[in-house]
């Protein structure tokens, strides 16, 4: 055995270790393989998603509308939203002829101090022509499923009332139905939702800010 320049033997070389699975590199581990799949899936999902964003995103807003048939119902009730729009349709279908009782029930609970959405909305009606005697508040609930459960609880004690036309925004039209049928179910009154018109753009509600807030808003609730 030769020496090494230090003069002590140089060791021999041990035994070459061998290549798991012969020649070449090492497999990939599996979880590696997994991930890798898993990126091109989620690549050609993002793809997909983004070449058909623009129907997916039209579709929203018919989701979240129901509108039924015009129809001649025992009272109108209007939920509390928006700038006025909601009680300048409620008035319109009201002189229309479309509650048999001639009554317009405005639902909405407290805003401010001493104020409730209910007063503001009658006022409002008032001033479009409709008689304080055909005006009936709501004035307790805050949220849609109180608009439904203490609207419904007044008028089913008044007796005379077995079907509504059902006032709000087209984007809340849906799930404010949901919950009226919801809070009438074995009481005998009947919901028909007549929700205002949807505002028209041209270019995609996602453009739009408050249109935007709006129906983001409208699909969280669904999931609250």
């Amino acid at each position: 055995m030769p020496d090494s320049p230090g003069g002590g033997p140089i060791p021999a070389p041990g035994p070459a270790t061998p290549t798991p699975g012969g020649e070449g590199p090492p497999a990939r581990p599996r979880w590696r393989r997994g991930c890798a799949r898993a990126a091109i899936v989620l690549a050609a999902l993002s793809l997909a998603l983004f070449l058909a964003r623009r129907p997916i995103l039209e579709a929203v807003p018919r989701a979240l509308t129901v509108e039924d048939p015009e129809e001649t119902a025992d009272a109108i009730v209007v939920l509390a939203g928006d700038g006025g729009e909601r009680v300048e349709h409620a008035v319109a279908l009201w002189k229309r002829g479309r509650s048999r009782t001639g009554l317009l029930v405005l639902s909405g609970g407290p805003i401010y101090w001493k104020t409730t959405w209910s007063s503001l909305m009658a006022a409002h009606a008032e001033a479009l022509g409709v008689p304080r005697e055909n005006l009936l508040e709501q004035a307790t609930s805050t949220t849609t499923r109180e608009d439904a459960s203490d609207t419904v609880d007044l008028l089913v004690a008044r007796g005379d009332v077995r079907s509504i036309v059902l006032v709000t925004s087209a984007w809340h039209s849906r799930r404010a139905k949901a919950h009226f049928e919801r809070a009438a179910a074995g009481r005998e009154l009947r919901v028909i939702s007549c929700p205002c018109p949807a505002p028209v753009l041209e270019n995609g509600w996602w453009h739009d800010a408050p249109s935007t807030r709006g129906i983001v808003t409208e699909v969280l609730k669904y999931l609250w």
